[in-house]
């Protein structure tokens, strides 16, 4: 199978589902499609090149390409600079409202990521235009800046993405830094390659030695088996990372995004209404009008039971979260602190950046774990108390086929999906479908990251001259001991110290944008069964042959649906 049929079948099966969808007109379903549509079209597999600043990763695209990029720009001030084949030569720049403007190419060393959210270079270069399906990405180094890592890397994580991890053989061994990106990558389920930049510095038993320690660190941090090549611009051997590329899965990546998007709208849009309109067409007038009466009442006690879990959401958020994070990061600050001394006697920025690199991950993993678990608890109450709504709508016994596993299909649909709720949620943009608590632990766990780009600013610039004093110590034992107990005693305090306020504030707002897509999502359930069952009473009150004509159809499309749905297996061919 290839790129083109996979995109010929995602096509053909959302004009068959807008073709049911023009007997019904499900709300929102006629945007969904056509937004899948232009998906497909314009698909694509976006390939960014990450590692630390002077990794290699420019020399070895200048290679690659067989042209001089403008790229000896600061590490601190780059942009994403994604590469697309093109006749007419020029620089795109894409500002953070996805608006364009054309410049030179020569004016990229002038952009910064306080100008534009990243940039397109368009080169009229063969290479770029046999990768059909693939835009390469050159991006800022991991060690630039997490402002500047961060809004890079935000453009990527929510789309098909394969990304190249570029690293010095020089390091000899994969740095801590780079392990946590991994597991940034792994916990958004992206695959990657890895290289090893610059071999020609090392013989080959070292270069075979270190490829293997390599392979082991990110099988045993993450639990994954990575191919790893190597690279020498110096001996203009970049075959492994040609290798890449042309090895790369590209029908298993579109599948994946391809079917994976458009199967949950026909689950959770089309296929979820198709069942509802059965279930409550088989009213009569009398059991609507009953049902509507009720479930306008049961509303009500949902409406209590939110603000119920709202109240308790909001105090356990502020009274055990901040602390079990700011926990964890204590901790892991405690355990490296004789790296951060070491790092103290070299210099701030050095300082500040290993805080950071220390800091970043940890406040992701702990807002995950912990908000995964209230959410889920919160979510799943309630989820019971609104499930008993429908539970409660009753109809007499009925012989229509296949009504039973209908009904089982509408109660399994009772679960809340990304899809729908990636609107009200911070992180728009998300792709995989999943749970509520999934939604908003992703989310929290790319908000509450950013918490800790502020903590090397003054506090750090403030500590050189404390540091220098230190220093002045003739024994370095005695100023490793100097440096270690005013790590311990006064600068870790005083990070955490910065960061709590800044958690609580992003909790703070988790919390809120959990309980309104909860609140939303009730709202919406409770709408549609109402306006399912109101063009239920509707449709009762035509003749009795038109309205069993307008069943079977119902049925047939029901049937149409669950065939389409087979069609999108990403396993199959």
């Amino acid at each position: 199978m290839s790129v083109e049929s996979v995109k010929k079948n995602a096509l053909t099966v959302i004009e068959e589902a807008s073709n049911i969808n023009t007997r019904y007109g499900f709300d929102n379903l006629n945007k969904k499609l056509s937004d899948a549509q232009k998906t497909v079209g314009d698909f694509k597999i976006n390939a960014p090149l990450i590692g630390l600043f002077s990794a290699g990763k420019s020399s070895i695209l200048n290679k690659y390409l067989n042209i001089d990029l403008p790229v000896g720009i600061e590490a601190k001030t780059s942009v994403a600079c994604e590469l697309v084949y093109d006749a007419d030569e020029y620089l795109e720049v894409v500002s953070d409202k996805n608006e364009s403007s054309r410049k030179n190419i020569a004016e990229l060393k002038d952009l910064t990521i306080e100008n534009c959210s990243f940039v397109r270079m368009h080169l009229n270069n063969n290479k770029l235009a046999n990768l059909k399906y693939i835009t390469i990405v050159d991006m800022p180094g991991l060690d630039s800046g997490y402002e500047q890592h961060n809004k890079a890397i935000k453009n990527y994580i929510n789309s098909a993405s394969y990304f190249i991890i570029i690293m010095d053989i020089e390091n000899g061994t994969i740095k801590k830094s780079l392990l946590d990106f991994l597991k940034e990558l792994d916990l958004y389920s992206l695959n990657f390659g890895f290289i090893l930049s610059k071999y020609e510095q090392k013989d080959e038993a070292d270069i075979e030695n270190i490829i293997k320690t390599t392979k082991e660190n990110i099988l045993n941090f993450i639990g994954k088996d990575i191919f790893v090549g190597k690279v020498s611009v110096f001996n203009s051997d970049i075959s492994d990372f040609e290798n890449i590329l042309s090895n790369m899965q590209v029908v298993a990546i579109a599948k994946n995004c391809l079917y994976s998007n458009l199967k949950s709208i026909l689950e959770e849009n089309l296929l979820k209404e198709l069942n509802r309109k059965l279930k409550y067409d088989r009213f009569d007038i009398g059991e609507i009008n009953k049902n509507i009466r009720e479930l306008e009442k049961k509303a009500q006690d949902i409406e209590k039971s939110i603000e119920k879990e709202a109240y308790f959401i909001k105090n356990k958020a502020n009274n055990q979260l901040t602390d079990a994070i700011i926990s964890d990061i204590s901790n892991t600050l405690s355990e490296n602190v004789d790296m951060l001394v070491m790092k103290a006697k070299e210099n701030s920025s050095s300082f500040g950046d290993t805080i950071n690199q220390l800091v970043r991950p940890v406040i992701a993993s702990s807002s995950d774990r912990h908000l995964k678990e209230l959410f889920s608890e919160i979510y799943g109450r309630l989820q019971v108390n609104f499930n008993s709504i429908v539970g409660e709508l009753q109809i007499d016994s009925i012989n229509i086929g296949s009504l039973e596993e209908g009904n089982k299909l509408i109660d399994a649909g009772m679960d809340v999906i990304m899809e729908m709720l990636k609107k009200y949620l911070p992180t728009a943009g998300v792709t995989a479908a999943g749970t509520l608590a999934a939604t908003a632990a992703i989310s929290s766990a790319v908000t509450l990251s950013s918490v800790a780009l502020p903590i090397v600013g003054v506090l750090i610039a403030s500590l050189i001259p404390f540091f220098g004093n230190l220093l002045k110590s003739n024994r370095e034992a005695s100023q490793n001991e100097n440096i270690k107990s005013q790590i311990l005693g006064n600068i870790i305090p005083s990070v955490l110290l910065q960061i709590r306020g800044k958690l609580d504030s992003c909790i703070s707002e988790q919390t809120d944008a959990f309980i309104k897509a909860v609140r939303e999502k009730f709202d919406i359930e409770q709408n549609s069964i109402k306006e399912a069952l109101e063009k239920a009473k509707k449709d009762k009150e035509i003749s009795e042959n038109e309205f069993n004509e307008k069943l079977e159809l119902l049925k047939s499309d029901i049937e149409k649906t669950e065939k389409l749905i087979l069609q999108l297996n990403i396993d199959g061919e």
